[in-house]
């Protein structure tokens, strides 16, 4: 018996309908968008409209022509970054984050200069939201960049609460949700001086490379790639117009026909969906709890699907190598977050083991999974 427990780095199954619609999209006449004028281009220019709708709708955002489609959430971020942080700027950052944002920052560090300053959060990565407000009055950052969710312990930070401190004092943010889309609703209705990054292959339930970024009204980064869009091609200048100045080059439209499955599934089933992905994490947390030997560093409360947790006795590759061994796909190291582990005090050892649950995983899986760790004397 196979079990997948790691949702968080990405997502199976898919959701259903997607690889139907993938396979008719790779088997039919998929031409370019926005590109010209006959049917099967027709229609790629449509599915790019319409999943743009679907994403509105999702994340609440009503602005669909400032919904962005990318290679993935890493791209995302890095245009954000890149297009705002100036030369010599400075960041408010998160201890948090993932290597899509922290090696971003690192760079701007030390090729231009920039001031990086991290936010004070407790031992799970939860941010003190009356010494952030200090750091932005006392900062006024040029960027301020938050997870939504921390890929390393599942906190879920307070988004809503953010926005609001950082709306209020017209500061211009970067919430990276690649792990926190799908664990909970997000309403960005109020994200006015901010971006919301996430990816298709987590949360979403579809395609691995593609990814989206939603841009607030009052957020004009730099384009981080220049190039043919379909529009204005008499100039050899980027244009200016929305989505096209930040979607150069070849859009992917079988990926983006995948998610267009996955999102017409999820707005059907989102209530459904979040609440059994509640019910099975809290079940593995309840049985994790029980093993005397194994620390857990992820929140009981206050928490999305990612479980990550180490032993007393044994080290994180040896316990993987157990798993690997009874084929329960999990995630063992560092999970792309140093400066998250640096927080929570697992990097010497290594990083932690991380759990991360579906919709679709069962309490039978869970079960099976906590004889298997009696059995091995963990």
């Amino acid at each position: 018996m196979s079990i997948y427990l790691d949702q968080a780095a990405t997502s199976y199954p898919k959701a259903p309908g997607v690889a139907q619609a993938v396979y008719e999209s790779l088997t039919s006449e998929s031409a370019n968008a926005n590109r010209s004028s006959y049917a099967s281009a027709v229609r790629s220019s449509r599915l790019l409209y319409r999943v743009r709708k679907q994403l509105s709708t999702y994340f609440d955002f009503p602005h669909p022509d400032r919904i962005l489609l990318s290679s993935g959430a890493t791209e995302s971020l890095n245009l954000v970054i890149r297009g705002t942080v100036p030369h010599g700027g400075s960041v408010l950052v998160s201890p948090m984050e993932h290597n899509a944002v922290s090696r971003v920052l690192t760079d701007l560090y030390e090729q231009y200069h920039c001031t990086i300053t991290s936010m004070e959060a407790d031992t799970f990565g939860f941010p003190d939201l009356d010494a952030f407000a200090r750091q932005l009055d006392l900062l006024s950052p040029d960027l301020t960049v938050f997870t939504g969710e921390s890929n390393v312990t599942g906190t879920i930070f307070p988004i809503a609460e953010m926005i609001e401190l950082l709306e209020a004092r017209g500061l211009s943010y970067c919430i990276d949700g690649a792990q926190l889309t799908g664990d909970i609703p997000v309403g960005l209705q109020a994200m006015h001086h901010g971006a919301f990054c996430c990816s298709a292959h987590k949360g979403l339930l579809a395609p691995t490379g593609v990814g989206i970024l939603l841009l607030g009204s009052e957020l004009d980064p730099k384009p981080l790639i220049h190039g043919g869009t379909g529009s204005q091609s008499d100039s050899d200048r980027q244009p200016d117009i929305l989505p096209d100045r930040y979607e150069s080059g070849t859009p992917n439209i079988h990926g983006i026909t995948g998610l267009q499955a996955a999102l017409t599934y999820l707005i059907a089933h989102s209530r459904r969906l979040y609440a059994q992905k509640r019910e099975i994490s809290d079940h593995l947390y309840a049985q994790l709890q029980q093993f005397p030997d194994i620390r857990i560093h992820s929140p009981e409360h206050g928490r999305g699907s990612v479980i990550s947790w180490t032993h007393a006795r044994l080290s994180v590759s040896d316990i993987a190598a157990v798993f690997d061994r009874e084929q329960v796909a999990q995630r063992m190291g560092m999970h792309c977050a140093p400066w998250a582990h640096h927080h929570i005090g697992t990097y010497e050892g290594g990083g932690t083991i991380r759990f991360s649950t579906g919709s679709e995983t069962t309490r039978e899986e869970i079960d099976h999974l906590i004889d298997l760790m009696r059995r091995h004397g963990l």
